[in-house]
């Protein structure tokens, strides 16, 4: 992997310095003594480094979650599917509430991993504004065919 290696001496010294910083902010301590007792350049290098671990074990523990949801999606699909074959040779029949519920397993699952392309729009062409307001003219000449009076400035209030 060449210099970004996780395993490289100086990055795990790295990753076991921010554990031990997030653990002693964990016990109250300020984040530059942090940085004091464990050698980084300012209080908020100490910050970056606690932030950093968090921001990690958050996006770990959501990919856990992620692929815990996928097995039991897939546990509930083999079951669901299983239904359906079964109800296919049955006297009832296809049963339509297991295809319903196959349909929910698969949406879920495909926006659980993020599988659904985004929504196509439809391109609309621009409007002729000169056209559209003669066209609302016309109408407006057939439903009004003799216009009121139009008000003198005299007329109009103050």
């Amino acid at each position: 992997m060449g210099d970004r290696s996780a395993s490289k001496p100086e990055r795990i010294d790295t990753r076991q310095r921010a554990a031990e910083a997030v653990r002693l902010r964990a016990e109250g301590l300020s984040y530059q003594a942090i940085a004091d007792q464990l050698g980084f350049t300012t209080e908020n290098a100490a910050n970056k480094a606690v932030l950093g671990v968090l921001r990690r074990t958050e996006v770990e523990r959501a990919g856990t979650l992620r692929t815990l949801e996928v097995q039991r999606l897939d546990m509930l699909w083999l079951k669901t599917i299983r239904g359906i074959t079964r109800s296919e040779t049955s006297q009832q029949g296809l049963s339509a509430a297991l295809v319903t519920a196959a349909v929910r397993v698969s949406e879920r699952r495909a926006r659980l991993l993020g599988l659904d392309a985004p929504t196509q729009i439809e391109e609309v062409s621009p409007v002729d504004l000169g056209a559209a307001m003669a066209e609302f003219q016309h109408l407006l000449d057939i439903a009004y065919p003799t216009a009121p009076p139009k008000p003198r400035p005299e007329d109009i209030p103050r």
